[in-house]
């Protein structure tokens, strides 16, 4: 019996391991499951103050110009990061939208600007940075308020 149980920890131990290394691997936890419509981008989990947020990667002329339009929506803890070669004061807007955005504009991991609450109305305008900067994360609209997320914070990947 005790042999038994032995046997039992270690299978249980072994399986607990099993999954931490794929969970991480796969940049999927229990509290987050990549969208199909993002099967062939990266994620990246990020920290902005104490929240927690995974990240699409839009890292090419494609992605980027596809952003997030035509998603039906995000999860609270969900959004996309833009990225970009060069620092310069790159545009956004709501094409083909169907939820309301918050930007942060970043400059070496830095917030450098923010644009809250930018909604689907708002097409065609374009929206872009006071100063140029190297990335952009799109949340939820009013996640930036919630987070108390504001100019000077550090981005941090985890």
């Amino acid at each position: 019996m005790k042999r038994l149980s032995v046997y039992f920890i270690v299978v249980i131990t072994l399986f607990t391991f099993l999954l931490l290394f794929v969970t991480k691997n796969n940049i999927t936890s229990f509290f987050f499951t990549k969208k199909t419509e993002f099967s062939n981008y990266q994620v990246r989990k990020v920290s902005i103050g104490s929240h927690k947020y995974y990240l699409y990667i839009a890292d090419s002329d494609i992605k980027r110009s596809q952003g997030l339009s035509n998603t039906k929506r995000l999860n609270t803890n969900e959004g996309m990061l833009f990225v970009f070669k060069t620092a310069d004061k790159y545009g956004f807007w709501m094409k083909d939208m169907k939820y309301a955005l918050d930007f942060i504009f970043l400059r070496n991991y830095h917030v450098i600007d923010i644009i809250n609450n930018v909604t689907p109305q708002s097409f065609p305008k374009v929206y872009k940075p006071r100063f140029a900067s190297d990335q952009v994360i799109e949340l939820n609209a009013g996640q930036t308020s919630l987070n108390k997320i504001k100019i000077g914070d550090f981005i941090s990947f985890d």
